[in-house]
């Protein structure tokens, strides 16, 4: 079964939490046109942070990587780390806005951040940062595809 199909069956379910609901649902979508467009993306994200779900980070974690990695080697983290911080995710989402801007340009601002927010944030860059490397082992060019 393609990973579509999977995301699909899984969305069909009543079982799935509401982060999870807008995550694979942009993922599900995520080379679509539509989906290519960078609002689309940050809202689904946004919504699935604004869910206040607890089942976000501990059940959805690597659906949340996936769409910052994608974002990423599409080339608009600068962009998306504008509409983060217009949104306050520096103050709303601190562990993850610190996680992508460590992606974006160097691990090492990861020792710039507080402790009690360092700890969250490397977990979220850790997996962000492995989807990178892979994608340069692999030399992808044009467009990625959500792993």
């Amino acid at each position: 079964m393609k990973v579509r199909e999977h995301i699909g069956a899984a969305l069909a379910g009543s079982a799935i939490f509401p982060a999870g609901r807008h995550l694979l649902g942009a993922l599900a979508g995520v080379n679509e046109e539509r989906w290519r467009r960078l609002d689309h993306i940050f809202t689904h994200i946004d919504l699935a942070l604004q869910a206040d779900d607890p089942k976000l980070w501990p059940n959805y974690l690597d659906e949340l990587q996936s769409l910052l990695w994608f974002v990423i080697a599409r080339g608009d983290g600068e962009e998306f780390r504008r509409r983060m911080e217009e949104a306050r995710y520096p103050q709303r989402y601190a562990p993850l806005y610190h996680a992508f801007v460590a992606a974006i340009n160097t691990e090492d601002h990861l020792l710039k951040i507080n402790p009690e927010t360092r700890q969250m944030a490397v977990r979220i860059h850790v997996g962000i940062a492995h989807r990178i490397r892979r994608g340069a082992l692999r030399g992808a060019g044009g467009q990625p595809d959500v792993p």
